[in-house]
């Protein structure tokens, strides 16, 4: 049977939004990160200013995420628990590393904050790849915040607590991999 015009049509039409809908989206993202590239190097936006706007975006699209996990549209909530994930150890990062706005003491109990709220939404929600993401910023953090200075207690105090909420993690949700990626980061580290 051969498929009527009328269906090929409608085809062309979905594939052509679609693909119009991404560009424009692409588009509008090129467009507002060049203002704010623009707008950082003209002094418009202060330091505190460009990290109080990273952490509402995470935090936004953190929410923004819950809601599509809710309504069962799990693709895209990934991407937005992600990226709003992601944006949230950007700015508590930046705001330490780049800006010194917060001491590194500060900065480590909002990255590991971070990494705890990464790994709740993660197991709440069912969704692996937040809680990779969460396992990756987690020994990121005294990477980034490394001060040059010999803390091994602090270390082996931090890495056990991680590993011990991971694999907790793991066990209550049958995600094997993290194991494998807590076993490959703390020997990474020590």
């Amino acid at each position: 049977a051969k498929p009527s015009r009328s269906s090929d049509a409608t085809f062309e039409v979905a594939i052509g939004k679609s693909s119009m809908i991404r560009i424009g989206a692409f588009v509008l993202l090129l467009g507002v990160g060049f203002f704010v590239k623009y707008s950082f190097d003209q002094g418009w936006i202060s330091p505190t200013l460009r990290v109080c706007i990273g952490a509402a975006t995470g935090l936004l699209l953190v929410g923004v995420g819950q809601y599509c996990v809710a309504r069962k549209m799990q693709a895209f909530a990934i991407g937005l628990l992600g990226a709003g994930i992601a944006i949230l150890y950007f700015s508590a990062f930046a705001s330490h590393y780049f800006y010194q706005l917060i001491a590194t003491n500060t900065a480590f109990v909002l990255l590991c904050a971070i990494t705890a709220l990464s790994t709740v939404l993660a197991v709440r929600d069912g969704v692996l790849a937040v809680a990779v993401l969460g396992v990756v910023g987690g020994f990121w953090t005294p990477l980034a915040l490394s001060t040059g200075t010999d803390q091994q207690i602090a270390l082996m105090s931090y890495l056990l607590v991680l590993n011990a909420g991971f694999l907790l993690s793991g066990m209550i949700r049958k995600w094997d991999v993290l194991r494998v990626l807590c076993w490959l980061f703390t020997c990474g580290l020590v």
